[in-house]
């Protein structure tokens, strides 16, 4: 088994996104920004009654969504400004204790960039792909979209090449 934990959009915001990926020809993942990566987070789930506690801890989070960026020439996506969701980031590294190699191969801790993948071109697609996503996506990076995750979700895969799939929400439960 494979998981990562994130937070997602709300459900009309969620639509919009998934309208705006289609355009662009992705299939990908629903609507997320990842704030466990995958590694440190074993089979054995051990892990999931500690970040449940936490999450009763945490308040609902302010997520603003503020702009497009990319990673290198494959990755586009939508900028997420949120102290606390780095907070809740850094949180779960306490929890989980990934080895630092592991943090620097996963961009966690410090490098972590709070964002929501909006096109991942693959390795044989030229900048043009890439150019034209942004055209397309640009509506949505106008102007800023604000929201309040409420819960956690983690997601779950089968077999290592499976797709992820919704396993188990958890509410951020902390004083409002």
């Amino acid at each position: 088994m494979k998981y990562f934990i994130a937070v997602v959009p709300p459900k009309e915001l969620a639509m919009k996104i998934v309208a705006v990926q289609a355009l662009l020809g992705q299939s990908i993942l629903p609507p997320h920004i990842t704030v466990k990566a995958p590694n440190s987070l074993p089979d054995s789930e051990w892990w999931l009654p500690e970040v449940a506690a936490l999450c009763k801890r945490i308040s609902p989070i302010h997520i603003v969504l503020d702009g497009l960026g990319q990673f290198a020439s494959t990755v586009l996506y939508w900028r997420v400004v949120s102290p606390d969701l780095v907070k809740l980031h850094n949180a779960l590294l306490s929890i989980l204790n990934p080895p630092l190699a592991e943090r620097s191969a996963y961009f966690e801790g410090p490098a972590y960039v709070p964002h929501l993948t909006l096109l991942h071109a693959g390795q044989n697609q030229d900048s043009l792909v890439l150019d034209n996503a942004k055209a397309q996506a640009a509506a949505l990076g106008n102007h800023p979209t604000e929201f309040i995750a409420s819960q956690v979700r983690i997601f779950k895969a089968a077999e290592s090449h499976q797709p992820y799939q919704p396993y188990v929400d958890i509410p951020l439960a902390g004083p409002t």
